[in-house]
């Protein structure tokens, strides 16, 4: 990216939050409400690439607004080590901008059977994390009024064919 697109795009931040805030409230509001009356004692956050980021950012705001510790998953130990965690009372959030990152889709997938209360954050409503998820976010509705960036599709692939699954 050239850095007069990215100044662009970052100009663009505020009209895009308010259309997100605009927009999206009532999910937000929805959301959090039933995962307030459900409660959650620590939150586990699945993130991968870029959304990395917005997770890093994430546990800094749930652990300093809210005092809710919170901590980034290692997805290998739901995909490759079938771990058994106990995960009632806690909150795990899926973070993918196309909603079909596989191993953030299994933590998800595996955390809901394992007791948490899940929310996945995507650019894509119909996305397989938004379908897995208690409750999904979707902050790109925004976007589509803004200069959109082609995102690579990721190649086809099942849980059991993934090379990070080998």
């Amino acid at each position: 990216m050239n850095g007069s697109k990215m100044l662009t795009e970052v100009r663009e931040q505020p009209e895009v939050l308010g259309r997100v805030l605009d927009e999206g409230w009532g999910e937000v509001r929805g959301a959090a409400r039933e995962l307030r009356s459900r409660g959650f004692r620590s939150v586990m956050l699945a993130a991968r690439g870029t959304s990395d980021n917005a997770a890093l950012y994430a546990k800094y705001l749930f652990e300093v607004i809210l005092g809710v510790p919170t901590a980034l998953a290692s997805p290998s130990a739901f995909t490759l080590y079938e771990s058994k965690m106990k995960l009632e009372d806690v909150l795990v959030i899926g973070i993918s901008q196309s909603g079909e990152s596989m191993d953030v889709l299994e933590t998800v997938r595996r955390s809901g059977e394992l007791g948490a209360s899940t929310l996945s954050v995507t650019n894509d409503e119909g996305s397989s994390m938004a379908r897995t998820a208690d409750h999904h976010l979707y902050p790109a509705r925004a976007r589509r009024r803004a200069s959109p960036r082609p995102r690579p599709t990721p190649p086809p692939c099942s849980f059991s064919t993934c090379s990070w699954r080998r």
